[in-house]
């Protein structure tokens, strides 16, 4: 991966890094995947140019944030396919990894995540201290899920979006009322039968900086945002 390509890759992945990305519905996913698949342990890891971060984790194992080169997911990431690696301990290519000495990983069957922007922005793994044998299904299912924890990471992200979107909403909104952008337009009350004016209305406006005059249905609704 180029540097322009891994910076945007980093910049992809950085949407799943936020403090509280984990929501349970994506723990339960992994639970069930761990079970299926028969592994004591299970990851959504989530990658940048320099580090592997877990934000997801069922059983022991792994720390928290790592660098790339020291564990097998990046292999995953930087192909963009899945990695069956039965036994870790007897591949040449991984022997040598801390979690591969310490005894933590034996088997290891990883595969990519894609982001919305369509970068790999991380794995789904299932890990065995022991080695053993991994075939096509098992290698298919592991796939299905990580279908499924796309898009619960998608839906997690725009609901956390949403959430930010509502923040920013609002504050932009209280700042316009400190800068007297909000202002009244008279609209008269015609009495019909007479053409009369009888009174009139105020109806609020927003005569944004931009030059723009936004109508009270864009930025009433705004405070009502949950946060």
């Amino acid at each position: 991966m180029g540097n322009h390509d891994g910076r945007l890759q980093t910049r992809s992945a950085a949407h799943y890094l936020d403090e509280g990305r984990t929501s349970a519905r994506l723990q339960t996913t992994l639970a069930l995947a761990a079970r299926t698949l028969g592994f004591p342990t299970a990851m959504i890891n989530i990658l940048d140019q320099s580090t592997r971060n877990t934000i997801n984790l069922i059983g022991t194992g792994a720390a928290a944030v790592s660098p790339r080169e020291e564990v097998l997911c990046d292999v995953v990431v930087t192909s963009g396919r899945p990695l069956e690696v039965p036994d870790a301990r007897a591949d040449a290519r991984f022997v040598g990894l801390p979690g591969v000495i310490r005894g933590e990983v034996g088997c290891y069957l990883g595969v990519p995540l894609a982001g919305r922007e369509s970068f790999v922005i991380g794995t789904l793994c299932v890990i065995d201290p022991r080695s053993r044998t991994i075939d096509s299904d098992l290698t298919s299912r592991l796939v299905e899920f990580g279908k499924i924890v796309e898009d619960q990471l998608d839906l997690v992200r725009r609901l956390d979006e949403q959430r930010i979107d509502g923040q920013v909403a609002v504050a932009e909104l209280v700042a316009a009322i400190d800068q007297d952008q909000i202002i009244p337009w008279y609209q008269p009350i015609v009495h019909l039968p007479s053409g009369r004016t009888v009174g009139f209305e105020a109806l609020a406006r927003w005569q944004h900086s931009s030059g723009q005059i936004h109508d009270s249905k864009q930025f009433v609704p705004w405070p009502r945002t949950p946060t």
